[in-house]
């Protein structure tokens, strides 16, 4: 069973935040993932500016951060029932609005898009450009449209 905690800090819980949970198990589960414990933290640019200049030395603010933990060598499980902590997902509500006007989506696609590609990175996709050839990208496309009919807000 996938576990997924949603949280928000330095902006105001937005209403749709209980329907974040749910939305992440649906797409772990569409990939096969299982037993997966994560985290999602949605901030502003200031905030995740600061983990941005912290953890990759970029000082400026992003639209989605991922912080695997699946990538260190000995991950141990979780909890009892044999559950890993897989990561911790960081999206600016900030640039979250930004990039739906900018690429003339809605905002809640562009949600979506955010959650997908952060879990993709938390299962160890990559991509090296953002060109939409790339296949993590490509991926992340295809289940944006699979998930296309389900309402977040």
């Amino acid at each position: 069973m996938n576990r997924v905690e949603v949280d928000a800090k330095d902006v105001e819980p937005p209403s749709w935040l209980p329907a974040i949970g749910p939305f992440c198990v649906a797409v772990l589960r569409s990939l096969d993932i299982l037993n997966w414990e994560l985290s999602i933290l949605f901030c502003n640019d200031d905030t995740i500016r600061d983990l941005n200049r912290t953890w990759r030395g970029i000082d400026a603010p992003t639209d989605v951060l991922s912080f695997s933990q699946l990538e260190e060598e000995n991950v141990v499980s979780g909890s009892e029932d044999g559950s890993v902590y897989a990561g911790d997902i960081v999206i600016s509500l900030d640039t979250l609005d930004l990039h739906s006007k900018l690429f003339s989506v809605t905002r809640e696609e562009e949600l979506k898009r955010l959650l997908i590609h952060g879990i993709l990175h938390l299962a160890g996709y990559d991509h090296e450009t953002n060109e939409g050839s790339e296949p993590m990208l490509t991926l992340q496309e295809q289940i944006v449209k699979t998930f296309s009919g389900v309402r977040l807000f």
